[in-house]
């Protein structure tokens, strides 16, 4: 017999989802909200990747901490 942690990630989209009772303790309701009618033609200055590159560090203790 061999003991294993077991880990789950459920993601849920749609309109008007209610979470209640005791799956509120358990769910991080997050909205995104790029106050933009076409957020996918936003443009972004510089060079995405190597900022993420430079600020790695700071953006995964960020995550980590999150």
């Amino acid at each position: 017999m061999v003991q294993l942690e077991t880990r789950a990630v459920i993601c849920v989209t749609g309109n008007a989802i209610d979470v209640s009772e005791d799956l509120a303790r358990r769910f991080i309701i997050v909205g995104l909200d790029a106050k933009l009618e076409s957020p996918e033609l936003r443009r972004f200055e510089g060079r995405f990747l190597d900022t993420i590159r430079e600020r790695r560090s700071e953006l995964m203790s960020a995550a980590l901490t999150i």
